[in-house]
């Protein structure tokens, strides 16, 4: 999961890259204090609108994915763990008081960081 996150920020930030190159290409193409602010009325009113739309969008599937989450919650344990698993805790200096014992492995996916601590305390208490 973090190397395809990896790659889905580079290849966003290319498309970052790529958009303003285009945009700084229109502007040199413009000499003018008023056209400028025209155009910058425009690029806002453009963005906003965009804005809305991708909102509209990411509201639809995010319905979709509570449904699935939802459901996966109804049907696997919280500590997300197979039963043939085993989860390994790295032996660096940042995790040297982690343990089997009081490390919960928690999916991210089901559950958000601010679930997170909720579940925690259900399971120590």
């Amino acid at each position: 999961r973090f190397f395809s996150h990896f790659f889905s920020i580079e290849s966003e930030m290319e498309q970052l890259e790529s958009a303003v190159s285009k945009i700084q290409a229109i502007l040199e193409e413009i000499n003018d204090d008023s056209l400028l602010n025209e155009l910058s009325k425009r690029f806002a009113i453009e963005i906003s609108e965009r804005k809305a739309k991708i909102l509209e969008e990411s509201d639809e599937k995010d319905h979709k994915l509570r449904i699935i989450i939802s459901d996966l919650k109804g049907r696997v344990p919280v500590n997300a763990e197979a039963p043939e698993e085993k989860i390994f805790i790295p032996k660096t200096s940042s995790f040297k008081d982690y343990t089997s014992k009081n490390t919960l492995h928690v999916d991210c996916f089901l559950y958000p960081n601010g679930k997170i601590c909720l579940i925690l305390l259900r399971e120590v208490y």
